[in-house]
């Protein structure tokens, strides 16, 4: 591991942790096609309005979601940037094995 290298680490992995839920992913791609109301996504996700609060909390700490209050609605959306930072952090570590997605294994889910 390269000096330096741990907070990004430790956020790229918080950042992980984050999308290791499916309700969180779904919540996620929902506000990356759209800003979205807060009842909007308890009706996604067809949890109750307590969870979905709780799964939104767990976004927004990691900056994978941006919460903006306007007027009486709170909106959501995703930041599209840090969502890439982690589509690219990831694709660095095959990288840095030489390897590349077109690589994986026969069966290796693609």
């Amino acid at each position: 591991m390269r000096a330096g290298q741990e907070p990004v680490d430790d956020l790229l992995a918080a950042r992980l942790r984050a999308l290791g839920h499916p309700a969180r992913l779904a919540l996620l791609r929902a506000c990356m096609e759209e800003e979205r109301a807060a009842g909007e996504l308890v009706e996604i996700a067809s949890l109750s309005p307590a969870a979905v609060s709780e799964h939104l909390k767990v976004l927004r700490k990691t900056r994978l979601l941006v919460l903006e209050v306007r007027h009486r609605y709170r909106l959501y959306r995703a930041d599209p940037q840090v969502v890439y930072e982690v589509v690219g952090a990831l694709e660095a570590l095959t990288d840095a094995g030489g390897a590349t997605y077109r690589d994986a294994p026969p069966g290796a889910p693609r």
